[in-house]
This record gives structure tokens, sequence and C-alpha cells, in this order.
């Protein structure tokens, strides 16, 4: 597609309903391109996406996120990636690595608590940090890596179904 066509943004919009909000609705199996799309873009907008809600949306949307602000809701989301990085890299690097799936409840209380003390602008740097990472990571497996149902499973879950989950 020529670069005149891409700067329309309603083809623009229309490629990216097809090829990628399609894809997301009916993940069956997560790609690279899929992972890094959410990755780059709906998570690399996710902060500014919520900031320019007026403030009564942004206490609608952290209310059905079920957090009481949207401190907590960053602490989630990076201590999901924290847990989804390192089960993935174990199992890249540690033959016969095992884990224990958290109880998601729990797990999620624990990470309010664990980042309660940061402020906002150190998680900021630290969501920007970890986001970093994940690209990292999704960037260099090895391309057999997605057929691991365990990689596999953990990056749709903590990269893109967890972003559907929260979308702003």
């Amino acid at each position: 597609m020529n670069e005149a066509a891409w700067e329309n943004r309603r083809v623009r919009n229309w490629v990216n309903g097809i090829f990628i909000e399609h894809a997301r609705e009916h993940l069956v199996a997560l790609s690279r391109f899929l992972l890094l799309d959410t990755l780059q873009n709906g998570w690399g907008t996710y902060i500014e996406d919520f900031d320019q809600l007026d403030d009564e949306k942004k206490k609608e949307f952290v209310t059905r996120q079920g957090l009481e602000n949207f401190h907590d809701l960053l602490a989630h989301i990076v201590g999901w990636w924290e847990q989804g990085a390192r089960i993935v890299n174990g199992i890249l690097n540690e033959p016969g690595f095992t884990w224990q799936d958290p109880d998601t409840d729990q797990f999620n209380v624990e990470l309010t608590k664990k980042y309660s003390t940061w402020s906002y602008a150190d998680l900021l740097k630290y969501y920007e940090a970890t986001r970093a990472a994940m690209i990292e990571l999704a960037s260099k497996i090895p391309d057999d890596a997605f057929l691991n149902t365990n990689i596999e499973g953990w990056l749709a879950s903590d990269g893109v179904r967890h972003y559907d989950d929260h979308k702003v």
C-alpha cells in the first residue's frame, strides 16, 4: 500500500480493524506481530489515553476495573508483566522450569500493596521500563517459542488479552 493511502485516517482505521482488532477478537494463537503491536501501540499510549479522559470518565474507568485509582491499575499491569516475563524466561532458559500459578485475586492484592509506596512518577517510569523489557522479550524469543503453549499462553494473556481487559 502506498504511503499516501496509509495517511488517510479511514484507510488506516479500516486496516487496523480488519487485521489487528479482528485477529485479537479471535485470538486462537498468538503471533509475534500481534504481541508487538499491542505492546508498542496499545500499551504504548495507555497512560496518554487515560490522561485524555475527563475526571469523571477517569473515575468511572478505574471503578469498572475494580480498583480505587489508576496507580493501582498500573501496579497490577506491571506486576503481571513481571510474572509473565519471569515464567517465559524460565521456560526458555532453565530445563525443567516449573512455576505455581498464583491465586489471581490474592496476587492482585499483593501487587497493589507492593507498589503502594511508589510515587506515581516512579511507577510511570517503571511501567515504561517494564513495557520496553516485554517488547525486547517479544522481539528476541525464537519463533518456535510461540509454539510452546505455556509461553504462548503467558504472552497472550499478559500482552494482548490483559490489554483488552483493561482497554481505556
